[in-house]
């Protein structure tokens, strides 16, 4: 199949409305029929031109402005204690 060529503002357009959307970006890509790759390529080529903010590490924010992601601790070793250096 073969999608249109869209310029780097209409992708702009489109990053912001996805960012803005609070859904995730593959369930906005879908819902927009636009190829998940596609959307990425133009996130990095856009951030690479100093045209767009990188997209925060930590991924999507909740409403209440709290990361959606969890921090993994450090899995245990049984008979093992892990020693904190000062």
């Amino acid at each position: 199949m073969e999608y249109p060529r869209r310029s780097s503002q209409k992708w702009l357009d489109l990053i912001t409305d996805c960012r803005t959307s609070g859904m995730t970006i593959t369930a906005w890509c879908k819902a927009h029929a636009i190829p998940k790759g596609s959307y990425e390529s133009a996130v990095k080529r856009l951030v690479n031109q100093g045209l767009l903010a990188r997209p925060p590490k930590e991924g999507r924010l909740l409403p209440d402005g709290s990361s959606a992601f969890r921090i993994r601790r450090p899995a245990r070793i049984p008979g093992k204690t892990l020693a904190v250096q000062r």
